[in-house]
């Protein structure tokens, strides 16, 4: 689930390249920044099929076991 917290500060980035190509009229700004929204649409992908698979399987909700500490507590 922590995943999710990576795709805001990707798509702000990929935001910003295309302002920056926008502001600077530079063609080559803007490539980096439809390579940087491609990538950016897997990883969502990615990110989202992988949050299907553990709410599906019950993985992702299934509440911690007494007496087991959960990473980042």
């Amino acid at each position: 689930m922590s995943w999710w917290a990576f795709t805001f500060p990707l798509g702000a980035y990929t935001v910003s390249t295309f302002l920056l190509g926008d502001v600077f009229h530079a063609p080559t700004l803007h490539g980096i920044a439809i390579a940087l929204w491609m990538l950016l649409l897997c990883f969502w992908a990615v990110v989202f099929l992988q949050t299907l698979r553990g709410v599906l399987n019950g993985e992702l909700l299934r509440p911690p076991a007494p007496g087991v500490q959960r990473a980042g507590s």
